[in-house]
């Protein structure tokens, strides 16, 4: 039975074989040539903790009916090795725009290898729950067998190395078999050419000339998760690779199925921590062949797990733009983030929307736009949004001039379309923020560039993994400490009580508070208490700062985080944070799970 908490979800395999053949993408020119078209890529393997399904053409798949090998018994000796099923009974929806995220740029013949590459993606459920992928691309060798297509449109291809290793060597007459007279033998092979010559004119062939000129088409190896442990993943996909390269395992060979399937059963067998609480923490370590993979649970019940780097946003962005953008994002206004490397696309963003607790981003967020859907974005789909796009897209979308846009790979501050109002976060909620922020990047930088001179050199792999790992654990809390710094300066007073009101239209015409208990009767002072927008915003200097707060208190965020502030049974984070920040300033804590009394609200 598979867990309720894997690593990770299942292992895909997308790219190109023998039987499914080579396919044309229908936006290309269908006249084109495969060597000029941009070709569609396809799932070839799913591999989940307890099923491995490979695609086959005409509909069909098969399901290895040995895997996983330790539930192989002998009364399942009588079956096939493999199962054919339809595929729609095994393929998900999901997974059938994999392959365009897997090749954002589209997928060409090339006739040099590339450097593998890893990056990330993110999709977004239609129940807004996210899956988080890492895929590394690596290059395989085929041959096209065909030059015209199957009436379904597609070519023959082969495996090089396959037919390389099939090919059967040519008969070569024995030397003591040759004629002495070369003139002869010369006039006699010169007449069997032009006879060839001519036979080979006369026909039509299917067979290239060149069948036997490998060319190069990428293979995706993806690792999904429902839990953004983007390390762990990045390090578990580096060590697969490692065994590819060291052991020549070709994606087309029994070797690369059987090692695919041994690590998917590895991951998705492999659970993760449960959330830490104030007394309990717990760490997961995997040992495998070649190193030790740490998970670390979340920092606490209101944050999910993120074993990025957190100052990855702090050197892609310099302060002004990160103001700047925390400000569209906290007003929820659209905005398009440009980058020429994919990788940077997806982790800043992410880093992004962790930092900016207790607020969530509940729109839409696609961090990476494949240039195939490119209409997505140039249209400008209702409401907000959040997506990434390769930056060589840039001045076309900026000519439309339909939202914000901001590119990562420089310092250039955000594009604002001049019939946009954008409100900047307001410079008095800023005091704590910016200097202790300023000082910390500062201290990243000389840190990195002093790394390796004052500290000794780890020769061993994993040794050097664990203390990046605690520095990146030491980094991340302070980077978040200064971000809910900001976050109390930001909304910190929505929570004192001077700013509710109880909504007498809704009380128990019984008003026999004292019966429930404490929990029932916190839920249910709870459900009667409204935020009043109308004193709050009084409570703001009119101008600059009134206007920000306008449409901040507006914003689905803001509702969603009165409510869950308003509805925890204990205190979160924030609040904690609020009460310390009210204890040093001698102030009274604030605190939502209390009785309110008519002198404590305002009515």
């Amino acid at each position: 039975m598979p867990l309720l908490n894997p690593f990770i979800d299942s292992i895909v395999c997308v790219g190109f074989n023998s039987e499914n053949g080579l396919i044309i993408d229908p936006k290309s020119d269908k006249n084109n040539a495969p060597f000029l078209s941009l070709l569609q890529p396809y799932v070839l393997a799913i591999i989940t903790a307890d099923q491995a399904v490979y695609t086959q053409s005409k509909g069909n798949n098969i399901i290895d009916q040995f895997y996983p090998s330790v539930c192989y018994s002998k009364s399942s000796s009588v079956l096939t090795s493999n199962t054919k099923l339809q595929k729609k009974h095994i393929i998900p929806n999901a997974f059938n725009s994999l392959p365009l995220f897997c090749s954002p740029d589209g997928v060409k013949i090339s006739h040099q290898p590339e450097d593998s590459r890893i990056h990330h993606i993110v999709f977004t459920q239609e129940d807004g729950k996210r899956s988080y992928a890492v895929v590394l691309t690596f290059q395989e060798q085929f041959i096209l067998k065909t030059d015209k297509p199957y009436d379904d449109g597609r070519y023959q291809i082969e495996s090089f190395t396959i037919q390389s290793q099939t090919k059967k060597p040519k008969n070569k007459i024995p030397s003591s078999y040759r004629h002495e007279n070369t003139t002869s033998n010369k006039k006699s092979t010169s007449r069997m050419r032009e006879r060839s010559h001519s036979i080979s004119s006369n026909r039509t062939s299917t067979i290239l000339r060149n069948e036997l000129e490998p060319f190069y088409l990428p293979h995706c190896l993806i690792l999904i998760s429902s839990y953004p442990y983007w390390t762990a993943m990045q390090e578990t996909i580096s060590i697969i690779h490692d065994e590819i390269i060291q052991s020549k395992i070709e994606p087309s060979s029994t070797a690369y199925k059987q090692l695919i399937e041994n690590y998917a059963f590895l991951t998705c067998n492999t659970p993760i921590p449960p959330i830490a609480w104030e007394r309990f923490s717990l760490s997961f370590n995997v040992t495998t062949n070649q190193s030790v993979l740490t998970f670390d649970p979340p920092i606490n019940t209101n944050r999910t797990v993120l074993d990025l780097d957190l100052s990855i946003l702090l050197l892609t962005f310099n302060i002004g733009k990160l103001l700047d953008v925390l400000a569209a994002i906290l007003n929820e206004q659209s905005i398009l983030f440009f980058s020429s490397d994919y990788s940077k696309l997806v982790t800043t963003l992410e880093c992004l929307l962790y930092l900016i607790y207790p607020f969530k981003w509940i729109h839409i967020y696609i961090p990476i736009v494949p240039d195939s859907l490119s209409d997505y974005y140039l249209e400008g789909p209702p409401g907000s949004y959040i997506m990434g796009v390769h930056s060589r897209h840039q001045s076309t979308v900026e000519i439309l001039d339909l939202s914000l846009t901001c590119n990562l790979d420089n310092d250039e501050n955000i594009h604002i379309p001049l019939d946009i109002k954008f409100h900047r976060i307001p410079s008095t909620n800023l005091h704590r923020f910016i200097r202790p922020i300023t000082e910390f990047l500062d201290h990243i930088k000389t840190e990195r560039a002093l790394q390796n001179v004052h500290t000794p050199i780890r020769l061993y792999i994993d040794e050097q993994r664990e203390f990046e790992r605690q520095h990146r654990v030491e980094t991340n809390n302070k980077i978040i400490e200064i971000f809910l710094d900001l976050m109390v300066d930001l909304c910190g007073d929505t929570l004192k009580p001077i700013y509710w009101k109880i909504d007498y239209q809704q009380q128990s015409p019984t008003n026999s508070l004292t019966r429930l208990s404490s929990m029932e009767r916190n839920q249910f002072i709870s459900n009667q208490t409204v935020f009043s927008k109308e004193k709050y915003l009084l409570s703001k200097t009119p101008g600059v700062e009134q206007e920000f707060y306008r449409i901040f208190i507006e914003s689905t965020a803001f509702q969603i985080f009165i409510k869950e502030e308003m509805g925890s049974t204990t205190p979160t984070e924030f609040q904690k944070t609020c009460q310390l920040r009210s204890q040093l300033n001698r102030d009274q804590p604030y605190r939502l799970n209390t009785k309110l009394t008519d002198n404590q609200v305002s009515e």
